[in-house]
């Protein structure tokens, strides 16, 4: 099976290929001893906190660089809920390091696995279907550089069992091959195309190599720029900014303390950032007002800093793009109880651009209105990517 995973700052996002709907768990876990005994396994999602060991089998057959001292394997993760209950530090990814360096991010890309041959074990599907093609999306200037591809297939390649401990469960897969994409240009494939893999109009047009695309993939601490032209990236049109929508937030507390001279907790800032109300003792404030100057501050940074690199480099022109496509966590709107409270980032960012003469672009995003929800936009891309790679046979 084909199974496509997307590692994000606060969640890890899978679907087999032909799949519609994505299962989701949270990109936070603690590592415990292998014998750890927690008192309570229970979860409101079993499926989502999850509490799992995951070793290698059959090491004797495997090409693996790391069998001789495997450090990283066998390992006991809590992930989500179920590590945050059981107490002390939890692990998230982290913009200081690569993303394919970060034992997280394979943890998370098997875990997901596991949890596909998992679903497929409890259908009428027989078990020994357990051979995997793994689609994985990492940042271009990762992905491009020399070594990146070895250096994964090395880490991921192989056979591994994995046991869920609050599921008594088991589960053992082969992991065949793994194919690594560019998150932006995933984007980008997936804004061009119909969900059944056909072009759409402005796909069209784009295989004809008539549209250049800026991709501007907001995380939740860095942003993945990708010039895309005729179905290839540029590898000098590839770039990361240190700006994403945990700056929204960290300006967002910064304005709520001079507006209501209270500073909010970590979590419940995380919570207004999303919603445009706090938590403060036994009300909710609404800082809509304050959210909206820190989207534009982050849209008017972010603005800045792409337009100095399309400046710093020869042959990058920034009048020459069409489509400014912005997709992750900046697509989305702030939302109370159903209610829409402040535009997404993106729509700031769009302002910006269309008040600089420099840019002569038509700035899109996935919306929530959108056939792709937008945080899905790069795990769409892989699902493309691997409907492919199966006609192609």
């Amino acid at each position: 099976m084909k199974v496509c995973v997307d590692m994000g700052a606060s969640s890890t996002r899978y679907l087999e290929a032909g799949e519609i709907e994505p299962g989701e768990f949270p990109n936070d876990y603690k590592i415990v001893p292998l014998d750890h005994r927690i008192r309570d396994k229970t979860s409101e999602n079993q499926y989502e906190n999850l509490d799992l060991t995951i070793e290698r089998i059959n090491v004797e057959d495997s090409q693996n660089l790391f069998n001789e001292e495997d450090k990283n394997f066998p390992v006991r993760l809590m992930i989500g809920e179920m590590g945050r209950r059981d107490g002390g530090r939890m692990r998230q990814p982290h913009s200081g390091t690569p993303k394919h360096l970060q034992k997280i991010n394979w943890y998370s890309a098997l875990t997901a696995v596991a949890l596909k041959t998992l679903s497929r074990a409890e259908t009428e599907i027989p078990k020994k279907e357990t051979t995997v093609d793994l689609y994985l999306a990492f940042p271009p200037a990762e992905v491009l550089k020399e070594g990146f591809r070895d250096f994964i297939e090395e880490v991921l390649l192989g056979d591994f069992r994995v046991t869920f401990h609050t599921l008594n469960r088991k589960v053992e897969m082969t992991i065949n091959s793994v194919t690594a994409k560019e998150e932006s240009l995933l984007a980008v494939a997936a804004y061009l195309s119909n969900l059944d893999g056909t072009l759409t109009e402005r796909g069209e047009e784009f295989a004809q190599g008539r549209t250049t695309v800026l991709s501007i993939d907001i995380g939740a601490s860095t942003t993945n720029l990708s010039l895309v032209k005729a179905n290839s990236n540029r590898e000098s049109g590839s770039y990361t900014i240190s700006i994403g929508g945990n700056q929204v937030r960290n300006r967002l507390g910064k304005h709520i303390t001079a507006a209501h001279a209270f500073t909010p907790t970590d979590e419940t800032l995380a919570d207004a950032a999303k919603t445009g109300f706090v938590e403060n003792g036994k009300d909710m404030v609404d800082v809509s007002k304050e959210l909206i100057k820190a989207k534009q501050e982050v849209a008017d940074s972010l603005e800045y800093e792409i337009q100095k690199y399309f400046e710093s480099v020869d042959g990058l022109n920034s009048s020459a793009v069409q489509i400014a496509l912005v997709s992750g966590g900046g697509s989305m709107p702030s939302t109370y109880k159903g209610e829409q409270t402040t535009e997404p980032l993106a729509v700031y960012l769009r302002q910006v651009m269309d008040e600089n003469p420099a840019w002569n672009t038509d700035v899109d995003f996935f919306s929530e209105k959108s056939e792709i929800y937008p945080r899905y936009a790069n795990l769409m891309g892989l699902k493309l990517t691997a409907m492919r790679d199966s006609r192609r046979g």
